[in-house]
């Protein structure tokens, strides 16, 4: 494991796992209390990348700038 991020591990919740149903919940919970980045100042795009199967890809390009990043690549939720 990278030690940079092991150090986080204790700042995670502990996943009870004898519950999915209950867990993903929890997890939705989470994923939800966090604040929305701030993107004032930038395009976003949403796109989806061909594949099997598709995967989710956000670009955060600054609205002026040339140089694009690619901030987010995901499995797109409820595949599996």
């Amino acid at each position: 494991m990278d030690p940079e991020l092991e150090a986080f591990l204790p700042l995670l919740p502990q996943a009870r796992l004898a519950d999915p149903v209950a867990e993903r919940a929890n997890f939705a919970a989470l994923a939800t209390s966090v604040p929305a980045p701030d993107v004032t100042g930038m395009d976003v795009e949403d796109r989806t990348v061909p594949a099997d199967p598709d995967v989710a890809r956000t670009d955060l390009p600054p609205a002026r700038g040339v140089r694009r990043h690619r901030v987010a690549a995901r499995r797109r939720l409820g595949d599996g």
